[in-house]
């Protein structure tokens, strides 16, 4: 599992900033985008089709291919819908969060346990006994490979509005071996989320 992911980790690293050089988007020294008022039309309307990705309809989903479709076949991830386990389709998922909320490409630098955890602190600033985003996460580390799109979106949601740092190498790289018989990555979230010290499984890369 450990060589697996680390493989993972470089194809998603690697996809993601195809994606990113796809919609044009660039991030200063501390990590902010770079508005860039000369980027192509192209560009503006991938970002948008990755974006409108997200509501669902199949419609919005087919005009991704012309995105997704190079990056994907560059690291070598197969896109079938016919499939019930299709994994291409997680991928295109996180590239439609990508281009809702951008965020450097840099791996190894946390799990989506640890941006739940950094999302409940803040909103805990305001709302000391908030509890919405721990039912949130509870539910999501219970939920099938085939339905975690929406409630990842959900709390992505919630972090663009709060400036929550998502590491997406790491998260599309868990989501991707999400239905693993052993839970090691959803473990891996919960111990990052409920703050458990020590390690009970490898580390899935990320720290």
């Amino acid at each position: 599992m450990e060589k697996t992911s680390r493989k993972t980790i470089d194809q998603a690293s690697e996809f993601l900033r195809l994606i990113q050089e796809k919609i044009e988007i660039e991030f200063d020294e501390n990590q902010q985008i770079i508005d860039n008022a000369k980027r192509s039309s192209a560009a503006r309307a991938a970002q948008a089709a990755l974006k409108n990705s997200l509501k669902g309809d199949p419609k919005h989903l087919i005009d991704t291919y012309r995105t997704v479709s190079d990056p994907l076949r560059t690291v070598g991830i197969e896109y079938d819908p016919e499939k019930s386990w299709n994994k291409g389709r997680i991928w295109i998922f996180v590239a439609g969060l990508f281009a809702y909320y951008p965020q450097p490409v840099e791996p190894y630098k946390g799990s989506f346990g640890k941006s739940c955890w950094l999302l409940q602190q803040e909103i805990r600033r305001q709302s000391p006994d908030a509890k919405g985003v721990e039912r949130r996460f509870h539910t999501l580390l219970d939920t099938a490979f085939e339905n975690v799109q929406s409630p990842v979106a959900t709390l992505i949601r919630q972090m663009k509005s709060k400036y929550i740092a998502v590491n997406y190498p790491q998260l599309l790289t868990d989501l991707h071996w999400w239905d693993g018989i052993d839970k090691r990555v959803q473990d891996k979230w919960a111990r990052d989320f409920w703050r458990v010290p020590g390690q009970t499984h490898t580390p899935i890369f990320s720290q």
